[in-house]
């Protein structure tokens, strides 16, 4: 899955990991939460991958968490509070409508 110099493009990491969620940057971080993620995609067997954006709408931070299985990421947004998402050509957008980067 890797490109020109190990970097991978949107469009290959659509196509291996086709599920986001989204989920709002709180001010201060996510603090234990984000342990609590990790060990969610390492007790799924997923491999963690995640990319960012700023909502044009409400100009917060979102982080878009990638899953190659729907129920995972059904589950990941159940239990952390966020949305699912749909892949773009430019990185990834809100399902809402909201604009990404």
């Amino acid at each position: 899955m890797s490109c020109r110099n190990g970097e991978v493009t949107s469009t290959i990491l659509a196509s291996a990991k086709p599920h986001y969620v989204g989920v709002g940057l709180p001010e201060h971080g996510f603090g234990n939460d984000f342990d609590a993620m990790i060990q969610f995609y390492r007790e799924r067997g997923e491999e963690l991958r995640a990319e960012y954006s700023i909502a044009r709408t409400d100009h917060l931070f979102w982080i878009y968490f990638c899953f190659r299985d729907p129920m995972n990421a059904e589950d990941f947004a159940e239990r952390f509070g966020g949305e699912p998402a749909t892949a773009c050509r430019c990185g990834v957008q809100k399902s809402s409508g909201t604009e990404g980067r």
